[in-house]
């Protein structure tokens, strides 16, 4: 049965200890966990045809929820991507169903050496997204020059 009690940091475990986005993170990183959550996309996608839309929809989920207690009061910044989901929170229903669903807290087991909690659920959704549309995405090269997923990992800023 499936805890619904816990933190973002207990359902996604690191192996190697809690993580930190290293200083000296690159693009090559970004491109990393992106092409790491592709495999699973892919391997959703392949099982069951809805599973593309539903993998996507757990996914953005996941990151909106991680950054919507952001707040801005006097000047002070609070909340925001932090990789602190608290699932028991009643508009966080489900997602620890579909996150273990998709397996995305292996994903993170597979790259947390390199990114924190918080960045993955950035780059994460900024995957989906860019994954799953049809104007600026090119099945060949995910980062092709003009797609949105290059435009993403362009404009990525780590540290969260």
């Amino acid at each position: 049965m499936l805890r619904t009690d816990q933190w973002a940091s207990e359902l996604f475990p690191c192996p190697s200890g809690i993580s930190k986005t290293p200083d000296d993170f690159q693009p090559i990183d970004y491109r990393k966990v992106a092409f790491k959550l592709h495999e699973y996309y892919d391997d959703a996608k392949a099982k069951d045809y809805k599973a593309e839309g539903l993998m996507a929809g757990c996914v953005l989920r996941m990151a909106g929820h991680d950054f919507m207690d952001y707040r801005m009061h006097d000047g002070v910044e609070t909340g925001g991507s932090d990789g602190c989901i608290h699932f028991s929170d009643v508009a966080n229903g489900g997602l620890i169903k579909c996150l273990t669903e998709y397996k995305i807290p292996e994903a993170y087991a597979e790259v947390c050496d390199r990114v924190s909690l918080a960045d993955f659920f950035v780059i994460a959704g900024e995957t989906m997204v860019a994954r799953t549309t049809k104007a600026a995405h090119n099945d060949g090269d995910h980062f092709a020059v003009g797609t949105m997923a290059q435009d993403f990992r362009q404009r990525f800023k780590f540290g969260r």
